[in-house]
């Protein structure tokens, strides 16, 4: 979900400020998904090379996230933000970062893996500087995970309590449990993913390899009776996925 659809063009010169934000916005979804989005309580930008103004926003939109914000309250919360913030408009090179700082506290919220993450950002700063951060971007990832290690513990088990009453509740799952569901079940997805809404099957889709992405679109395009049996069959199965890798289901 995008929440902007003018974006100003990266120059050169706004490199170390728009790097700057994007490894801000890596740090803290490493830091979200390691520790919970509820750690993020105290996370400051004063290191961060922009305005007065639009540290207070990121502030505003951290503790936003960590209070549990529904998403189309935090998204709104964020655009408006940035479009009102004198500081923000009144400099192209801060207005981006503020932009590319935005998209990565919805992503946090939707539980997105850092990398995705990362992949977004890039894809704002146009080629060639998107490339470079791409280049960039394992090193980040690494030197932010070894930061924030998990608990043995946490690697056992996740000890997340999650709701799966349908198939729409794939889309609240994390990217790396919905990866791993997908190779465990590959001739599922696809009569599962005709009945839901396109939000989802993106979701679904940017999980998986380009290979296995190509080969679900065109089954995907291919059926024609799909069956509600398809359907229960892929819950059936996720939830049991979900309670072998450690997640609590809570019933609703």
């Amino acid at each position: 979900m995008a929440l902007f659809n003018d974006l100003p063009r990266a120059k050169k010169e706004q490199e170390e400020l728009l790097f700057a934000m994007a490894q801000f916005v890596l740090e803290t979804s490493v830091h979200a998904r390691v520790k919970g989005i509820l750690d993020l309580e105290n996370v400051t930008a004063d290191a961060l090379p922009v305005s007065g103004q639009s540290k207070a926003i990121i502030k505003r939109l951290l503790t936003a996230l960590t209070d549990g914000m529904d998403l189309p309250d935090l998204a709104d919360i964020a655009s408006y933000s940035i479009i009102a913030s004198e500081s923000a408009c009144s400099d192209d090179g801060e207005k981006l970062a503020m932009m590319m700082m935005a998209e990565g506290v919805i992503s946090i919220q939707q539980g997105a893996n850092p990398y995705v993450i990362g992949m977004k950002l890039a894809s704002m700063l146009g080629v060639e500087m998107g490339d470079k951060l791409l280049s960039s971007l394992d090193g980040w990832l690494e030197n932010f995970r070894a930061k924030y290690p998990r608990d043995e513990e946490e690697e056992d088990a996740p000890n997340e309590a999650v709701s799966v009453s349908s198939v729409e509740d794939i889309l609240f799952l994390d990217d790396k449990t919905i990866h791993d569901f997908s190779a465990a079940n590959p001739g599922l997805l696809v009569p599962a993913l005709v009945f839901v809404d396109d939000e989802i099957k993106q979701k679904v889709l940017r999980c998986v390899s380009s290979d296995e992405k190509e080969r679900i679109e065109k089954e995907l395009s291919a059926i024609e009776k799909p069956t509600l049996e398809s359907r229960e069959k892929l819950l059936t199965l996720l939830r049991s996925h979900l309670q072998d890798a450690g997640y609590v289901l809570r019933e609703v």
